[in-house]
């Protein structure tokens, strides 16, 4: 009979499952008899104790100080058996606390799969898949790898854990995750972030792990363990603190059973809101979606606010023919007044259209079942179709209606909306090739309130991660701008004198780092990624 095991995890946070049994023997550096590594051989060129402080799973791990730059001198290895024809997982975190060396994965060869060794203070995976071509023992670990300048610079350290050979070719009953729910789905900056999952297994369940990233790259750098509660459930109270407006969270879920058998989650991801203004008359919206003959196809985007707006922190995504996956992205330029709109055009479309275009784009070229998304920084506020339908919208009682038709948004619509089954009632419709409407909108006013509400600005650091121009917005009050690398040094200064500036960092070294935004009366700090 099957278990269930419940999973709740109290934190921020893609693979099919697998089936696969552990063939390394301590790999998972737990048993030091004598303050040794036993089943593994080490070489002189390093020295290596047991550490307890540090560790990536488990109770302990592998501190290694790097003594020599003669790379045949620093191999950490052991035998297993392999068949012909099986393909194995290879994989082992890394921590480093200097940028001075470099691990790579041995595999019955040098696999030149190196660890980031730019990446200090914080674990991250290196993964190899090996095939074996013949039934044989082979040789697998890891060699530490000096940078061209370590030869002068003395020793290196690291800790390492949780070395792992899996063979991917056993059949078995791996663990299988599932249900996993978000909570809150649409995370603010301050909010920490509930996952709960459900494992199913035909045995028990040894470990499970949390693996997560917070710099949206295919390297989960942290993971955490779960801690074995009472059965059947499964439950961990570490955190992940609150992440800064715009930072992709990427996690999954990896479970192992009594049998060695591993199963993982898909990867979730989920991208932190910055909060930006949704009311009444408060952001853009979609005012006109004309679905023409040929290219006569446009986009209309109406700002219902009282002052100008900065297009750049805008964008729009198409999702073509019922995809769930964003087509194509266009990042929007230039302003719109107040009580004005943005017309988007195909680059092809007849004179009548083209000539109240303020862009001539091959980004506009839907059809009825092509749905847009439009985004204030990384924030939703309004959405044209049904995301993933490769029907034609419905727009009201009019099945299908989005195609071979002008729509026009209705008066008495202030905002944008994000549920299209009820923004597909917020629009008007007109025959096909109708564009006399382009160009202008027709709103009803606003109804103003007696309360007047102020709200302090947030400020904004975009885009993270980052590779050559960081910008900042929102900055009243701010006098400076220090930006400090992981050494806490002041790598970059700049004088503030607006409310909004960007900064080239081009010249600095990819890893973590920090923003601090001085006013006469207090720091802020905001870390930033640096590709």
């Amino acid at each position: 009979m099957k278990k269930i095991y419940t999973l709740i995890l109290l934190l921020f946070v893609f693979s099919i499952a697998t089936n696969a049994q552990e063939l390394t023997v301590n790999g998972d550096f737990e048993t030091w008899p004598g303050g040794t590594l036993g089943t593994w051989t080490s070489k002189s060129g390093t020295t290596i104790l047991g550490e307890a402080t540090i560790v990536h799973g488990g109770d302990s791990s592998m501190n290694v100080e790097l003594t020599t730059g003669s790379q045949g001198n620093t191999d950490l290895r052991q035998s297993i058996d392999v068949v012909n024809g099986h393909t194995y997982q290879v994989s082992v975190w890394v921590y480093h606390l200097d940028t001075v060396s470099k691990v790579t994965i041995y595999a019955d060869a040098w696999t030149n799969i190196f660890t980031n060794h730019s990446l200090t203070n914080v674990w991250q995976e290196i993964t190899y898949q090996y095939t074996a071509d013949a039934d044989s023992d082979i040789e697998i670990g890891l060699r530490f790898y000096d940078v061209p300048d370590f030869s002068t610079a003395g020793s290196s350290f690291m800790y390492v854990d949780d070395y792992s050979v899996i063979d991917l070719s056993v059949s078995g009953t791996a663990p299988l995750v599932e249900n996993v729910l978000t909570i809150p789905s649409v995370p603010t900056s301050s909010d920490n972030v509930d996952i709960q999952a459900n494992i199913t297994d035909d045995g028990t369940i040894i470990t499970a792990y949390m693996l997560y990233n917070t710099d949206g790259s295919a390297v989960f750098n942290d993971s955490i363990e779960m801690t074995v509660g009472t059965a059947p459930t499964y439950q961990t109270t570490t955190q992940i603190p609150a992440q800064i407006g715009g930072t992709m969270v990427k996690y999954f879920i990896r479970a192992v059973d009594d049998n060695d058998e591993i199963g993982e989650s898909p990867i979730y991801s989920y991208v932190i809101s910055m909060g930006v203004a949704t009311g009444d008359c408060e952001n853009l919206f979609f005012s006109e979606y004309i679905e023409g003959s040929g290219n006569n196809k446009a986009l209309e985007i109406y700002n219902p606010t009282d002052a100008q707006i900065d297009l750049s922190n805008y964008s729009i995504q198409r999702f073509n023919n019922g995809s769930t996956t964003a087509s194509a992205t266009l990042v929007l330029e230039g302003t719109i007044d107040a009580g004005g709109v943005y017309v988007l055009v195909n680059t092809n479309a007849v004179t009548a259209f083209t000539s109240v275009a303020d862009s001539l784009t091959s980004f506009i070229g839907h059809n009825g079942n092509d749905a847009y998304i439009l985004f204030n920084y990384v924030d939703t506020i309004d959405v044209f179709g049904l995301i993933g339908s490769s029907a034609d919208f419905d727009i009201g009682t009019e099945v299908g209606g989005a195609a071979n038709h002008t729509l026009l948004r209705k008066v008495d619509i202030h905002k944008g909306q994000k549920d299209w089954s009820l923004g597909n009632m917020e629009w008007n419709i007109y025959d096909i090739d109708v564009s006399e409407h382009l160009g202008s909108h027709t709103m009803d006013a606003c109804i103003s309130t007696s309360t007047e509400v102020i709200q302090e600005q947030v400020m904004v650091v975009y885009p993270n991660p980052v590779v050559n121009i960081i910008n900042f917005d929102n900055l009243d009050g701010i006098n400076t701008i220090e930006l400090v690398d992981g050494l806490g040094n002041v790598v970059i200064l700049v004088d503030v004198n607006s409310n909004k500036t960007s900064v080239n960092i081009a010249c600095l070294k990819s890893g973590f780092y920090i923003a601090r935004l001085k006013s006469n009366d207090k720091i802020k700090s905001i870390k930033f990624i640096k590709k």
